[in-house]
């Protein structure tokens, strides 16, 4: 019996080993992915001094044009992140500033209903940490935000993919589009009644949620870390087409309690478009042609409000 117990724990020590080993390899695809969210955490730092990092979820890089800030003598960055809340805005930040040599002057963080969400930071099904120029392992994740019991589902996805990369490593194509648009993805897709019917399901499930205060507590504390850095911390909103039918009036109420305490503790800009379906790709994100009538919009309300510095702010209004 003792042999037999003794036979079992250096197997099961074994297997341990082995399955850490290949969740190990679970970013290997890093330098030929063609996916977007990737290729965007891998190359960010290679645009340094910026006068705004603009960070947020998929509704940031499908919705802010970068190259439209050039035109006006502002360097920018588009750091959207699919799923991201607080937690992906603290470690992509983080990243993004060990790496740089200069930090940005603005950090413009998005903040919408989707932001304090069961929805925002999915680790499981983008574990975005794992691709950071600096990988942060699933162990430190688990720990940092309390998600010890997805710590399995976590370790399962490593070595699926860890395995999958090691036979398949080679196969991806890098796409380099990404990075000439500094991060926007484009789409020419327009909104329609059949968009709206075969991804309305996925949206019902919101009707349910909870406003999660304490994501939004910590994302001010972070916040407040960034400021004492001598970074500029601007909130904003993007238009969101129809995400607003999806939340229960008192998620609504919450976050609107919410966002009273942002604009009493950091400069805002709050969404104040109301857009034709034709200019959103689907339910909530914008297409190409509603990101330019939206980041001009933004530029804009910029020149006319300060907030970029006095040198930056003088060109645009010359425009």
């Amino acid at each position: 019996m003792k042999q037999f117990f003794i036979k079992t724990s250096l197997f099961l020590i074994l297997l341990s080993i082995v399955i850490l080993i290949l969740s190990k390899f679970d970013n290997l695809d890093r330098a030929i992915t063609s996916n977007n969210n990737i290729i965007s955490l891998q190359q960010k730092s290679k645009f340094d001094s910026l006068d705004i990092l603009f960070v947020g979820n998929s509704y940031c890089y499908s919705g802010i044009m970068p190259s439209l800030f050039d035109k006006n003598n502002i360097k920018a960055y588009n750091l959207g992140i699919a799923t991201a809340g607080p937690y992906f805005y603290e470690i992509v930040i983080n990243d993004y500033l060990e790496f740089v040599k200069s930090k940005p002057k603005s950090i413009f963080i998005l903040v919408s209903p989707m932001t304090f969400s069961s929805q925002a930071d999915n680790f499981k099904v983008y574990p975005i940490h794992r691709y950071l120029q600096r990988p942060i392992s699933n162990e430190k994740i688990i720990t940092r935000y309390n998600f010890e019991f997805k710590y399995f589902d976590f370790l399962m996805k490593s070595v699926k993919k860890g395995v999958h990369n090691l036979f398949n490593w080679k196969k991806g194509i890098k796409s380099k589009e990404l990075m000439k648009s500094k991060g926007f993805l484009a789409s020419t897709i327009a909104n329609n009644d059949k968009i709206i019917h075969n991804s309305r399901h996925l949206y019902l499930p919101l009707k349910k949620e909870r406003f999660n205060q304490i994501k939004f507590e910590y994302m001010i504390k972070y916040s407040n870390r960034l400021r004492d850095m001598g970074i500029e911390i601007v909130y904003y909103e993007l238009p969101t087409n129809m995400l607003d039918e999806y939340f229960s009036e008192a998620y609504t109420k919450a976050y609107k309690t919410a966002l009273n305490k942002l604009k009493s503790r950091y400069r805002f800009i709050p969404n104040n478009l109301s857009l034709k379906n034709k200019y959103f790709r689907n339910i909530d994100h914008l297409n190409t042609v509603g990101a330019r009538i939206v980041t001009h919009n933004l530029i804009d309300r910029i020149a006319k409000n300060g907030f970029i510095v006095e040198k930056t702010k003088s060109n645009l209004l010359d425009e």
